[in-house]
């Protein structure tokens, strides 16, 4: 009997993650800043006095990210992100003598009027140096550099966007991008620009699953049409495809063939897309004696990538086990392919063998909480694909044990926000409690499924003055949240808040549920999980928090 199921290596509930990148772009638009103590730029900020370019490492590193081009948010949040990370000085307050503002003013004459790399790339030191030393006269510089109007050199549109970021002008900013939307018609910003106006008069009909299906297949049909519409924008066609490779399974067969062909084709994605091109193949049952070449590429050129890398002096044991997980992934997929063939023996062998990768992976030391959730997350492939393929199955990772009194602990900086029916809240609220703060967005399908659980949550705990239940939206309109929490008829208070997320680590993306302690510190690891056990383990927990 043929075998024929599903086992996407990363559907796990984060499948909606919103990368790093992206969020701390989001929230220059919003007028906010990373915090200087926050997880990420604790990491990366404090690093040296080389910040720059710790900066622009850390958004190279993670624009590599399967999620960074799956996400809602597109390519133009890259660059916003780098500017936003810029926002942030170094942790030292010494400056260099080319601080001073004569030496600043001598600068700007020597480079007025010129425009090649070298001045751009001076510029770019003058803009730092202007908004450390909190220059007068930075907002005016920025207005003259934008007058160049070079918008086809993108290290000009960069600098440009440094410029607003580092003012915190965010009104003026979104004029510029929508200025380079104008002037450049196939670019992505452009494209984004197009999208957002779409989604400003379309909404889902309603809050239900089928309401967003609805909502989501028109939108992928207008990304298509944009795509068919600006063959020549390769920003238009891969917003289509990404968009496309998460609703696949909905496609017809020759659509998705079509989706296939053209990821294959064009390098509209940073990951290698032979994944992806399997994945459909598999779930539509078609040109599946392509399936074991695409596989036997990806896992050759991820040993290649790992080479180089060697060769350049890149940690080792890091990229190991990136190749680890890349045989592991392709070892399940494998073990499906042989299933839907009627090979069950090969179908075993290829599952025994992820089981392997899958226990070298697990025995590594994994310290951050993403990577326990990939292993997880591969984990429960592995369990779907070794009982379709009739295999002993049972966990192979051991269970992860938390020492929560050890979790770093972070305060955080006091805010205001209103919730949807009008209460205002402040961290003083919060103080001398603990609080389960929930991360979610309208759009986000494991967010809605967790949604009844917070309300449980919430009903359990409401009579306890020391207890508090709080959710956090994050959708760009508040009037989506406000639909959904009256139809779904939920009573926990709901914080429309971008700002507010992101100070809760919302680069971790949604669904997200963490704890804050009675005296306002946010702990580290996260509290993911959905169901009655789930409430029942979590309000334990919080009896064990201080």
């Amino acid at each position: 009997m043929a075998i024929s199921a599903s086992v996407p290596v990363e559907e796990y509930k984060h499948w909606y993650r919103i990368p790093d990148v992206c969020v701390i772009g989001a929230a220059l638009s919003l007028g906010t800043r990373p915090r200087p103590n926050s997880r990420v730029t604790r990491g990366h900020l404090n690093r040296g006095a080389n910040w720059r370019q710790e900066c622009i490492w850390q958004i190279k590193a993670l624009s590599s990210r399967r999620e960074v081009w799956q996400s809602r948010i597109t390519l133009p949040l890259l660059l916003l992100a780098i500017t936003s990370w810029a926002q942030q000085p170094p942790p030292s307050t010494a400056h260099s003598g080319n601080s001073e503002p004569t030496s600043l003013r001598d600068a700007r004459k020597r480079l007025a009027g010129r425009t090649d790399s070298a001045a751009i790339k001076e510029w770019r030191r003058i803009l730092d140096e202007m908004h450390l030393a909190s220059d007068p006269e930075l907002k005016s510089t920025v207005q003259s550099l934008r007058a160049f109007k070079l918008y086809d050199n993108e290290s000009w549109v960069y600098l440009v966007n440094m410029g607003y970021a580092y003012t915190g002008d965010s009104q003026t900013a979104s004029e510029f991008r929508a200025e380079l939307a104008r002037e450049r018609p196939d670019s992505s910003w452009a494209i984004q620009a197009a999208i957002q106006q779409w989604e400003a008069t379309h909404r889902p009909e309603s809050t239900s699953e089928v309401g967003f299906g609805k909502w989501s297949m028109s939108r992928l049909e207008f990304l298509e049409r944009l795509h068919e519409q600006k063959p020549h924008s390769t920003a238009a066609t891969s917003e289509y495809a990404k968009e496309a490779l998460t609703l696949e399974t909905r496609l017809s067969s020759e659509q998705a063939l079509n989706l296939a062909d053209l990821v294959l084709s064009a390098d509209l994605v940073p990951y290698d897309p032979r994944f992806d091109v399997t994945r459909i193949y598999l779930d539509h049952h078609v040109r599946l004696d392509d399936v074991p070449r695409l596989l036997k590429e990806a896992v050759e050129n991820e040993q290649n990538l790992f080479r180089r890398q060697i060769a350049s002096g890149e940690e080792n044991e890091n990229i190991n086990q990136r190749v680890i997980g890349t045989q592991l992934r392709a070892h399940l997929v494998l073990a499906e392919y042989w299933g839907q063939k009627n090979d069950i023996d090969q179908a075993r062998l290829a599952a025994q063998q992820a089981k392997t990768e899958l226990m070298r992976l697990g025995s590594a030391d994994h310290t951050r909480p993403q990577d326990q959730t990939l292993l997880d997350a591969y984990q429960t492939s592995w369990l779907k694909v070794a009982k379709l393929v009739g295999i002993e199955t049972g966990t192979v990772l051991p269970v992860r044990q938390i020492d929560w009194s050890k979790v770093e602990r972070t305060p955080l900086d006091n805010f205001e926000v209103a919730d949807l029916n009008g209460r205002r809240w402040s961290l003083q609220a919060w103080r001398g409690k603990v609080v389960l703060v929930n991360m979610w967005a309208t759009w986000c399908t494991p967010c809605r499924a967790e949604l009844p659980y917070i309300q449980k949550l919430y009903d359990a705990l409401k009579g306890r003055p020391d207890r508090l239940v709080i959710s956090i939206d994050v959708d760009s309109d508040e009037e989506l949240a406000r639909r959904l929490v009256h139809e779904r008829g939920y009573t926990f208070p709901v914080l429309s808040s971008r700002s507010l997320a992101n100070q809760i680590d919302f680069v971790s993306g949604v669904p997200q549920n963490r704890i804050v302690d009675t005296e306002c510190r946010l702990l580290a690891e996260p509290v993911e999980g959905i169901g009655d056990v789930w409430v029942s383990n979590l309000i334990a927990l919080m009896d064990r928090i201080r």
